[in-house]
């Protein structure tokens, strides 16, 4: 066979690994991907073309300006979705292209947002995208229904589904958020009050108390205001109390569905109630079905619901929520879910992350919005024969990583946000909902996802120092399971892929990629028109030569 191909099915994203023996690399000017589903077959699109096809109408068909790269991602994907992809390597010239006469081949369905066992839910993330100019132009969302949903993405969703399993009298929800004020989450749990649900919630401090109006709480209280009351003489702020004496933050944004006294779900991850979480920066949602992890939470938001000082909470966490051991080999955590809370009185739990991370034998895929903390930079200076890649909000100085390894690669927030040059690119706007972090805001660990012994850490906190030691915090580690890992490690491509290819030019402080026909801006307008772009994948041992491997699946010979 002339291509080899390797597909690895999300919810909303496919990634596809291709390969070429060494008798089919020379002359090889990159990949065209047939993509037919439904009964409808067409070209996944290149935005990228060669000089000869370069126009200013956006994408264009891979048959005809291929793809110059080992590893791709098909982004219009939905849950649930029967695919079929055919790979063909591309030879000849532009305006002469030859796609070989044998494709490689691949049947594969989009995984559902939820099993039973896990529901993952990633929105969008990327306002300052060409989908979002052209499909919407510039400005918030808020006024625009359906912006909303396209960047939400099932995010706000699948929340709003589970608050609805809640079904009345006899089911209650408790729940501890930081950010608390977006208007159709909590019209949601005030109508759950409604019908009879069991409420009861921990706001970073929602009303009147002596660290207001720091954010968020002045936001949180005011937002509550505004549902009044949910049942004459109670207010619905009256559903909540103030988190108020955490020596660090209350960070927590987690949801427990019960029937009676017995947990069925939680509901965590990085998200938190506000527009700019579900609409703008890069979020998701973690749906545990798993009823003892979900009691771990209930016993947990016993303790918050006292409003404990930080020392009395550390004791409580440290004897009730040991983050596991890491094993040497494989598999490095046992298998199954495990729940780690903070406050807590060491930093042990952040330690065995890093552990985690330099027992990696495959790949390592971690994001950062605050930048990578000494622990993990630590790690990440080390030198690794295997691929690890950093997706953090801005540039930073944690940029100097990829030179302390040429496997680091890293990419950083960033848009094309000026008019002109790109041609086929239109001006880029952020939805302007995010004034600190505006790109990346997940909290996730991927350790070496396409293998048996997949790792996904994932939850609320930064992976720092204080997030372990002082903030109201929860993370789940999940070791075993392919599906979640999968789930994740397309969405972290997704982005990473998007964000990649906009950092690539000189990005100035405002994260505003410039003109390219500026002096400072190196990056390449038109596809190669012959096989160089692709000897650097085939130089052993390099960066390149392992993404090729990994994604294609293909063993070092």
């Amino acid at each position: 066979m002339d291509v080899t191909l390797n597909a690895v099915s999300g919810t909303h994203a496919v990634l596809l690994g291709f390969d070429v023996s060494a008798g089919k690399r020379a002359g090889l000017i990159g990949f065209a991907v047939e993509r037919t589903t439904g009964g409808h077959t067409e070209w996944l699109p290149n935005f990228i073309r060669f000089a000869r096809n370069d126009k200013a109408d956006g994408p264009t068909g891979s048959n005809d300006n291929p793809l110059q790269a080992f590893q791709w991602g098909d982004y219009g994907v939905e849950p649930g979705q029967r695919l079929r992809y055919r790979a063909y390597a591309v030879y000849g010239h532009p305006g002469a292209l030859q796609l070989s006469t044998k494709p490689a081949e691949v049947q594969i369905r989009a995984e559902r947002d939820d099993d039973g066992r896990n529901g993952v839910y990633f929105n969008r993330g990327v306002a300052g995208s060409q989908a979002y100019a052209r499909k919407f132009g510039r400005g918030s969302p808020l006024g625009v229904p359906d912006a909303r949903r396209w960047l939400s993405r099932g995010l706000e969703e699948g929340l709003l589904g589970f608050i609805e399993r809640a079904k009345g009298t006899g089911w209650a929800l408790r729940g501890a958020f930081y950010e608390f004020y977006e208007p159709d989450v909590l019209g949601a749990l005030k109508a759950a009050a409604v019908r009879g649900v069991d409420v009861r919630l921990i706001v970073s401090a929602p009303s009147d108390s002596g660290k207001w109006p720091d954010f968020p709480n002045a936001e949180n209280a005011e937002a509550m205001r505004a549902q009044e009351s949910w049942k004459k003489g109670k207010p619905f702020i009256r559903l909540a109390r103030p988190r108020t004496e955490a020596k660090g933050i209350a960070h927590n944004k987690f949801l427990v569905l019960l029937k009676g006294t017995q947990p069925r779900a939680v509901w965590t991850g990085s998200t938190n109630i506000s527009p700019g979480a579900i609409y703008g920066h890069s979020n998701l949602g973690h749906l545990s079905g798993d009823a003892a992890i979900a009691q771990t939470f209930v016993d947990y938001w016993e303790q918050l619901y006292e409003n404990p000082g930080t020392a009395e909470l550390q004791k409580w966490v440290d004897a009730n929520s040991p983050p596991p051991d890491i094993a040497h080999s494989a598999p490095l955590v046992p298998r199954g879910v495990t729940s780690v809370f903070s406050p807590r009185s060491d930093v042990t739990a952040l330690e065995r992350y890093v552990q985690l991370a330099s027992r990696a034998d495959q790949a390592i895929f971690f994001t950062a919005p605050f930048g990578v903390t000494k622990r993990f930079e630590v790690e990440f200076r080390e030198r690794r024969d295997i691929p690890r890649y950093l997706l953090l909000d801005k540039r930073t100085n944690d940029m100097e990583l990829a030179r302390a390894d040429p496997n680091n690669s890293i990419a950083v927030g960033a848009y094309l946000g000026q008019p002109g040059g790109y041609r086929q690119f239109m001006q880029e706007y952020l939805t302007g909902l995010n004034s600190h972090v505006k790109f990346i805001h997940t909290k996730y660990l991927l350790v070496d996802p396409l293998t048996d012994n997949p790792v996904v850490v994932t939850g609320s906190a930064n992976f720092s120092d204080p997030s372990t030691t002082d903030n109201d915090e929860n993370m789940l580690v999940i070791s075993g399971d392919r599906r979640v890992a999968d789930i994740y490690l397309t969405e972290f491509m997704r982005l990473f892929t998007h964000l990649r290819f906009r950092g690539r030019v000189n990005v100035p402080d405002d994260q505003r990629a410039p003109d390219p026909h500026e002096p400072q801006v190196k990056s390449r307008r038109h596809l190669y028109e012959t096989d160089k772009w692709a000897r650097p994948y085939f130089k052993s041992g390099t960066p390149k030569a392992r993404e090729r491997l990994l994604f294609s699946d293909t063993k070092i010979a």
